[in-house]
């Protein structure tokens, strides 16, 4: 990763992208482990689906153009 952090950390609202790009440029084994997920039982969720999904596949697509 860059100094000071992430490659473009202001460009991932979440960081988990930044770690697992990183991680399989760097190639460090990334291990897969199921999780359960439950409804949330109250309150609104934090995060939009549609709005942030478009910012997580326009990291992706920096990370795949750019020459890191």
């Amino acid at each position: 990763m860059k100094q000071n952090g992430s490659w473009d950390s202001k460009s991932d609202p979440f960081g988990d992208f930044t770690i697992i790009f990183e991680a399989a440029k760097n190639n460090i084994k990334i291990l897969n482990y199921p999780v359960r997920y439950y409804a949330r039982k109250s309150g609104a969720p934090n995060i939009s689906r549609w709005i942030d999904g478009l910012k997580l596949l326009k990291v992706c697509w920096i990370y795949m153009i750019s020459d890191i």
